[in-house]
């Protein structure tokens, strides 16, 4: 086991990440599994690990999707109790 604290919390443990690496040295990937702005957190960490810039971004419908909590603050945030 390590030592280190892990860079991705819980919302990122369904994570995947196509990558796609063409022959002009370019790099594609599509990130599924996080929605908001969760994607994004990961798309900088990804572009940071390669050195690499954004050239295009598409958001899918999951980025809309808000990003999923425990059944007990999703009932009180529906409910509007703390």
């Amino acid at each position: 086991m390590s030592d280190r604290a892990p860079i991705l919390g819980p919302d990122f443990d369904d994570a995947e990440i196509a990558l796609e690496i063409g022959p002009d040295g370019r790099v594609r990937f599509e990130i599924s599994g996080v929605p908001g702005e969760g994607c994004e957190e990961l798309e900088r960490l990804l572009v940071a690990a390669i050195g690499g810039r954004v050239e295009h971004r598409e958001h899918t419908p999951e980025y809309y999707q808000r990003r999923r909590r425990g059944l007990a603050s999703a009932l009180r945030a529906v409910l509007g109790k703390k």
